[in-house]
């Protein structure tokens, strides 16, 4: 039985065991992408196989067969990106093609169903290029995802700095009237005061605050 007529008629299996697998491993549940990007990657693996004449080597491989690898990096990279946008670190990116690798070389010894050179190397060929997308990805997007976070502080920052310039300045001025012997602390201009520096003291614990929570908490007073 060649590679990727196995992988068809026990791709349930395969999906079964990369699941288990996880399971044992990961903190975070198994969801449906995750089986989606194991079937996803079996398929295409299969598409890949299925390509390769007998006697081929990766030298001699048809376009058919650059082309259904193109296919896995590409997918592989959008699989990548999603795993990140759902927590999952580049570690348990690899873990997870690191799992199809072991359920089918596994199933394979214990079904009997030897693997040819050819084979072999287009799987680990396949696995290699697939990780090396998935990670890429998943580290470009986790980058784009900080600088975003960045200038989204850096924006709160700037903003938090001009109310705090504006409450200061009112609190200024009502002091510097006050200063002068015209008007009293009891008076409107105290209570302005007073009211500016417990504005202060508010946008100080705004600065404390995670974005999110700030905004929620303004938004509610």
């Amino acid at each position: 039985m060649s590679l990727h007529d196995f992988i068809t008629a026990h791709r349930a299996e395969l999906i079964e065991s990369c699941r288990l697998k996880a399971a044992q491993r990961r903190a975070q549940a198994w969801v449906p992408a995750h089986a989606q990007g194991v079937s996803g990657f079996l398929d295409q693996l299969v598409g890949v196989l299925s390509r390769l004449p007998a006697a081929a080597g990766l030298d001699q491989s048809p376009a058919g067969v650059a082309s259904a690898q193109t296919e896995i990096i590409r997918t592989a990279a959008s699989h990548g990106a999603f795993l990140l946008s759902h927590g999952y670190s580049i570690d348990q990116v690899v873990h997870e093609y690191g799992d199809v690798c072991q359920s089918i070389t596994g199933a394979a010894i214990t079904l009997g169903v030897r693997l040819t050179t050819d084979e072999f190397r287009i799987l680990n060929r396949c696995l290699d290029d697939a990780i090396a997308e998935a990670v890429t990805a998943h580290s470009a997007l986790g980058v784009r995802q900080a600088i975003d976070r960045e200038r989204h502080l850096a924006s709160r920052l700037e903003v938090l700095a001009d109310d705090c310039e504006r409450v200061a300045m009112i609190a200024v001025q009502a002091h510097a009237a006050i200063m002068t012997g015209k008007v009293g602390m009891s008076g409107a201009t105290g209570a302005l005061l007073g009211h500016s520096l417990n504005e202060l003291l508010f946008l100080a614990e705004q600065a404390r605050l995670p974005a999110d929570d700030a905004r929620l908490r303004a938004e509610k007073e």
